[in-house]
């Protein structure tokens, strides 16, 4: 091997001449080459392979040194789990039209109102009261800016897309957990809106959403805290019209012989709901709207005021658009508590 490989580099790289004269000489030597070292390379490894094995066995380890070297199994492109594929669950909120309806309701359905939930954090808040803490003069400004930067949205046109219409946004409402600090921003955003908050919700209240590595609460806080947080997500997370409802609805009004002349339409406008609440449950609600494993949602991290933007569609696909965005603060106004 080494000595073709010397053989080309001397007359089939270093002289041109040579290769007008003898170019097939050079392809039949590479390709010899080549050959020679990749049966040299699978016997190298089958050698070694079979060693470790023969190792493994006589030792009464099984699996040796050697083979630990390679952890990852085959097609997974050296990341660990990463070739398991899961497929995205289309009716994760029960409402997805059933196979069998008509073609005719599912074409309806697809131009139902796309839903973009605008979840906010708090801003900063007084880490010295022991119950319940305010905003700080600073949080209030916070909530201040976010606001005039969600405002903007109402005035300019948002394309989420290169298939979709340019539209401008819609506030259709605006609620908060209902601790002080969610509730101030709340106000605070709804006031530059021009609106007010439609309702302060236990379900988005800080807490515990579920287990995750890195913290460990007491267990009877978890249990209490999990539930609640999930009922908050299947409360607010889901796409815009039943599907299944619909299905079902127009089958028993045609077994009644009382089907409408016209058809329903559900096509409308796109929505925009902001909420304001807390960084476990954002981070918790971002996990479980993009069915990734929800105990991980600590690996996320998100600063007062971030903007996390997801949109559901009529289909019930579901993407974000921006995590824990604070684009709208100057560096010097960033703050984490």
């Amino acid at each position: 091997l080494q000595f073709l490989y010397l053989i080309d580099r001397r007359f089939f790289r270093r002289r041109p001449y040579f290769l007008t004269m003898f170019g097939g000489a050079r392809s039949a030597a590479r390709g010899a080459a080549g050959a020679l070292m990749g049966f040299a390379f699978c016997g190298g490894a089958h050698a070694v392979f079979a060693d470790a094995k023969k190792k493994g066995r006589d030792a009464g380890q099984g699996e040796t040194k050697e083979k630990a070297a390679f952890p990852y199994p085959p097609g997974c492109h050296c990341y660990p789990n990463l070739h398991k594929k899961k497929a995205w669950a289309a009716n994760w909120d029960g409402r997805a039209v059933p196979e069998e309806a008509s073609d005719d309701l599912k074409a309806r359905l697809k131009k139902a109102p796309v839903r973009h939930i605008i979840l906010i954090r708090h801003g900063q808040y007084d880490l010295t009261s022991k119950e319940d803490p305010p905003l700080t003069a600073l949080g209030r400004e916070q909530a201040k800016i976010v606001g005039e930067k969600i405002l903007t949205w109402t005035k300019e046109e948002l394309q989420v897309n290169p298939q979709a219409k340019p539209f401008k946004t819609t506030i259709t409402s605006v609620r908060s957990s209902t601790v002080k600090r969610a509730v101030e921003t709340g106000e605070i955003i709804a006031e530059v809106l021009g609106t007010k908050v439609e309702a302060q919700d236990p379900l988005l209240d800080e807490g515990v959403p579920c287990p995750t590595e890195g913290w460990d609460p007491l267990p009877s806080t978890t249990f209490q805290d999990s539930a609640r947080i999930e009922a908050g997500f299947r409360k607010y997370f889901h796409r815009s019209v039943d599907g299944f409802a619909a299905h079902h609805e127009e089958q028993r009004a045609a077994a009644k012989g009382k089907a409408p002349a016209e058809p329903k339409s559900f096509e409308g406008p796109p929505t925009c709901e902001i909420i304001a609440c807390h960084g476990n449950v954002i981070r918790y609600f971002l996990m479980r709207a993009l069915q990734l494993p929800p105990d991980a949602w600590l690996r996320f991290g998100t600063y007062n005021t971030g903007i996390t933007h997801i949109r559901i569609g009529a289909t019930g696909v579901v993407s974000c658009s921006g995590f824990g965005d604070v684009g709208h603060l100057r560096q010097s106004k960033v703050t984490y508590h």
